[in-house]
């Protein structure tokens, strides 16, 4: 269950999702974090094959509609890795994939997610529904 379903037909082989505190020139498909039209953002990520982000969130979206992220951790990122690295060891990972640039993120073939329709489905679970029928 997703809170947006959505199926589009793939646009773009790459889309960069830059943290909101980024400015960038990339020359691939950009998808602006910076908008009030979430479901734009959604459809764009849906509409890639693969995401190089230097947003977390940019990185979880992708992989909850099942697009493969690679996490993006160059010189202009003003993050912390810890949030990245929480991410990915919650979800298994103790090596997760980091590029310093987009043009490594590019050259890399065959990039995977797990399998994280356990996550979901206790995440799903776990939320208290009847707190917020009475709303």
């Amino acid at each position: 269950m997703q809170v947006y379903p959505c199926t589009k037909e793939k646009k773009y082989e790459v889309s960069y999702i830059p943290h909101m505190l980024e400015k960038t020139n990339a020359n691939i498909h950009i998808i602006d974090p910076k908008t009030t039209e979430w479901k734009k953002v959604v459809d764009q990520i849906v509409e890639s094959k693969l995401i190089i982000s230097s947003s977390l969130h940019g990185i979880i979206l992708a992989e909850a509609y099942g697009v493969p992220a690679i996490w993006l951790n160059n010189e202009k990122s003003t993050q912390k890795p810890f949030k990245y690295l929480d991410y990915y060891y919650s979800t298994g990972r103790m090596n997760p994939l980091c590029v310093s640039s987009i043009q490594e993120g590019l050259k890399i073939k065959n990039v995977t997610i797990p399998d994280l329709s356990n996550i979901q489905d206790n995440l799903i679970n776990s939320f208290p529904y009847d707190l917020w029928r009475q709303i």
